[in-house]
C-alpha cells in the first residue's frame, strides 16, 4: 500500500495451498499455508468493521483469523509481528517506524502480540 492508500498485491502460482489475498479500502490481507479462504475473509471483515488505530485493527484481524479456523493449516501457532511505518508517528526520530514488535516463540502469539502492543503504546506514546 502506498501513501495514498492504493493497494497492489500478488499471490504467486507456486505458493503452498491455501494461498491468497484480498484487498479493501486502504488495506490488504494475505497469507499462505492457510486453513482456507475463510481465514482471509475473516481478516478482511475485521479490517472493514473495526474503526480506530491501525495497530488495533491489525491485531483484530489476526484474532479473527484464529477464530475462523486457526489460520495456518498446519495447526500450530508460534509467532506474530507488527511493523507499522508512519510519517506522523515514530518512536525513534528519523526512523519512520511507529511500531516494530514481534513474538518469536509463544503458545499464544496473537494474545502476546496484543499485550506487547499495549506495553509499546504505554512506553512510547501514552502520557
Amino acid at each position: 500500500m502506498d501513501w495514498k492508500g492504493d493497494v497492489a498485491v500478488h499471490t504467486g502460482s507456486q505458493c503452498m495451498e491455501y494461498a491468497g489475498h484480498m484487498t479493501g479500502r486502504n488495506f490488504s490481507v494475505q497469507g499462505n499455508i492457510l486453513a482456507g479462504e475463510s481465514v482471509l475473509k475473516a481478516m478482511m471483515e475485521a479490517m472493514e468493521r473495526q474503526g480506530g488505530p491501525l495497530e488495533e485493527r491489525l491485531v483484530s484481524a489476526l484474532e479473527a483469523a484464529e477464530a475462523s479456523g486457526g489460520g495456518d493449516r498446519r495447526g500450530g501457532r508460534q509467532s506474530a509481528a507488527l511493523l507499522i511505518v508512519s510519517l506522523t508517528r515514530e518512536f525513534e526520530p528519523g526512523s519512520s517506524k511507529f511500531m516494530d514488535i514481534r513474538v518469536e516463540d509463544s503458545m499464544e502469539p496473537v494474545k502476546e502480540l496484543a499485550r506487547l502492543r499495549d506495553l509499546w503504546l504505554d512506553t512510547f506514546f501514552r502520557e
